[in-house]
């Protein structure tokens, strides 16, 4: 399926379903003071993309989105290959932000694997891309979304785990260009890293309760 259309069912598919939440138990809050963070995260093969131009098919019927599909396709092919080339890992970026975030937030000490943590959180990146910030034809700027699920295991078992997204119409994340976020990897690098801090300060939320 196209990287467009994929956003498109994966943001659905999630305000539809809701996200999981298992809540960390008082009895578990109250023996973990050491977490250790796996620094290997699950990341989608492709960064998914849904432009502005739907809107053009959505006015103009099917030849309005047949050309819509021709330059979001392009689009996504270009992205997609961006974020290869300047080895953008949106992996990476969410685990130093989640690390940030908790140490402002001092509720656990992030230690190694070696100092007998208390337990273990785990995260994947269910998905993530870019999406119009806003639904206006005149405007052509996008925001970041991002999917999560996190997992704390203690003793090989799941003892709390939440799936989270964020998404650029209900976060305080920049918006930018096709061609603002290609004129620089660090842009779209900056874009996920505040999408990531937004999501970290809701997993830490989540978890402290």
């Amino acid at each position: 399926m196209k990287c467009f259309k994929i956003m498109a069912v994966l943001v659905m598919g999630i305000l539809l379903t809701g996200c999981h939440t298992m809540p960390l138990s008082k009895e578990n809050r109250s023996h973990i003071t050491k977490i250790s963070i796996d620094p290997n995260v699950p990341i989608p093969k492709t960064i998914t993309f849904q432009g502005n131009g739907d809107q053009v098919g959505r006015v103009f019927g099917i030849l309005g989105q047949g050309i819509t599909d021709s330059i979001n396709k392009k689009n996504a092919d270009t992205m997609n290959q961006f974020v290869k080339s300047h080895n953008i890992n949106i992996g990476t970026i969410f685990i130093i932000k989640l690390k940030e975030e908790i140490n402002k937030s001092r509720s656990f000490q992030i230690v190694s694997t070696k100092n007998k943590p208390d337990a273990t959180l785990r995260a994947a990146v269910i998905g993530y891309g870019l999406h119009p910030a806003y639904m206006g034809l005149s405007v052509n700027t996008m925001g970041p979304v991002l999917f999560v699920r996190v997992k704390l295991e203690k003793d090989n078992k799941i003892i709390w785990e939440t799936d989270e997204i964020v998404l650029p119409v209900n976060v305080n994340t920049p918006n930018k260009t096709m061609n603002e976020l290609l004129s620089n990897p660090k842009v779209l690098s900056d874009m996920l890293g505040e999408a990531s801090k937004e999501m970290a300060k809701k997993i830490i939320q989540r978890m402290l309760g």
